[in-house]
């Protein structure tokens, strides 16, 4: 989209339309992960998040949830694995 020549007829306003899709596709993905990370799916939290920052750089939280949730499931990995499951 930066490529466009801004002085292309309707240039700025369809950059502009494209640039609001693509947050509120942000918002939407960031709301996902959201939804993952609530149901304790932190893997899938992560993606969408990282997909949501693809789209949107400046979400405000996105990237602060990515490295709580990393942070999470790397406590969450440790324990796992100093305290084995016993199989029934």
């Amino acid at each position: 989209l930066s490529r466009i020549d801004p002085a292309y007829e309707d240039t700025g306003e369809l950059l502009s339309v494209a640039r609001a899709r693509m947050r509120a596709q942000a918002e939407t993905l960031y709301r996902n992960g959201v939804k993952h990370f609530i149901n304790e799916d932190l893997e899938s939290a992560i993606e969408d998040w990282r997909q949501a920052l693809e789209l949107n750089p400046e979400h405000p939280k996105a990237r602060q949830d990515i490295d709580n949730a990393q942070r999470l499931l790397e406590k969450l990995r440790t324990l796992e694995s100093t305290n084995p499951k016993t199989p029934q």
